[in-house]
């Protein structure tokens, strides 16, 4: 018997050449019917992947899957590994397709993982920003990691608030307990930007404290990983993000004259297939401003606690569900990155209004970021499509 050890981010390039190739505006397209049907298969066969197979790292769908290395384009189910050819012992072969009620899809499988997005609070350095932005950067007092700010919110007794990530503000991985609110009893968390006062050099870095969290993986349809924050001081009197430079401006279809500005409050709860076509955009602290297409909605993936990359299935598992996918417009820039963690993702309608779609939570090793639908975290939160922030009115 031989046995290898291997190193579980070294994996094939085969998941990238799908999801980023140069020629990504020339690859098929999942129209919203099959999208549709893709969401229902993958909801339908998951239970039983993540059971009987602990290899599995990432339930999604593609337009084409590949044959001896050779693309064919026909809408299939992607099963993402550690280890292609690795077969735990005791357990099965991937399935060759997978059916539900409404249609029939043959299976790719692929090496490729999911990695939350914050950033290490001491390799950070970010600008101290008055008033808070969009995207600006943020972290928990005492806290070991970063992210980012998201969507700005109104809170009783016209107080402002913002919308983060859980993870960006508290172990919720390895937490007790998923559930974090003031009102029940928990301790406030003082939250502060940029959120590494020492890199600053200020002492007024405070502005925020955590107000609720919910980490929500295992659920029957859509998983939540979403924090509600209220601010103290710094409060915002327009929907402005962290823009690092002009070119992205402009790359964004924006000039020095002309920033994006999110001041409507608007929010869709799904993807219809009017939008399947629109340009993605969102600011956050490592990327700045990015674009993005939509590519998916309805994908699962693992995290998995203090690299226990192996071993594990059936009810240990920690899976996100319900989660959208986008890919970057431009494979040498990536939409998001470490430290992007929390950040809101917009869709840019033609007349130039902007419409948040969902938080991003995280990035594939193939270069793809998993967002969570925004009609989710607000229900997560106990808010209300009209408590996001309408600047101006």
């Amino acid at each position: 018997m031989k046995v290898i050890k291997k190193n579980p981010y070294n994996i094939s390039n085969d998941a990238a050449f799908h999801s980023n190739s140069q020629n990504i505006d020339k690859l098929p397209k999942i129209n919203i019917t099959q999208l549709e049907i893709l969401e229902e298969c993958i909801l339908e066969n998951a239970p039983n992947l993540w059971k009987n197979h602990s290899n599995l790292t990432i339930i999604t769908a593609d337009a084409c899957r590949s044959v001896d290395n050779v693309p064919i384009h026909e809408a299939c189910i992607v099963l993402y590994c550690l280890s292609k050819g690795f077969v735990p012992l005791s357990e099965e072969l991937f399935p060759k397709e997978l059916s539900c009620l409404r249609g029939k899809f043959k299976t790719d499988i692929r090496e490729g993982y999911f990695i939350l997005g914050p950033i290490n609070m001491y390799g950070n350095l970010d600008s101290y920003n008055d008033p808070i932005c969009m995207g600006s950067n943020i972290g928990a007092k005492d806290g070991r990691t970063c992210g980012s700010v998201g969507l700005f919110v109104d809170l009783p007794n016209n107080a402002k608030g913002f919308i983060t990530c859980c993870h960006v503000l508290r172990n919720c991985i390895t937490a007790e307990t998923h559930k974090y609110d003031t009102d029940d009893g928990d301790e406030p968390i003082q939250v502060q930007q940029p959120g590494n006062s020492a890199f600053c050099g200020r002492t007024d870095t405070i502005c925020a404290e955590l107000k609720k969290a919910k980490f929500t993986p295992n659920v029957p349809r859509v998983s939540v990983d979403a924090a509600l924050v209220k601010l103290n001081s710094r409060i915002p009197g327009t929907g402005h993000f962290v823009i690092k430079n002009i070119t992205q401006a402009e790359e964004a279809g924006y000039s020095q004259n002309a920033y994006p500005v999110y001041s409507s409050g608007v929010v869709h709860r799904s993807i219809g297939e009017d939008d399947i076509e629109k340009p993605l955009l969102k600011s956050g602290t490592s990327t700045g401003l990015t674009r993005s297409l939509f590519r998916l909605r309805g994908s699962q993936v693992r995290i998995f606690p203090n690299g226990a990359w192996l071993g594990t299935n059936g009810e240990n598992l920690i899976v996100m569900k319900g989660q959208y996918e986008v890919e970057s417009c431009n494979v040498s820039k990536p939409f998001f990155s470490a430290g992007d963690s929390g950040s809101a993702v917009f869709l840019k309608e033609p007349n130039g209004q902007l419409a948040c779609i969902g938080i991003a939570i995280g990035m594939t090793s193939y270069h793809t970021t998993v967002v969570t639908p925004i009609g989710s975290v607000l229900d997560a939160l106990e808010l209300s499509d009209e408590d996001v922030t309408r600047f101006g009115t």
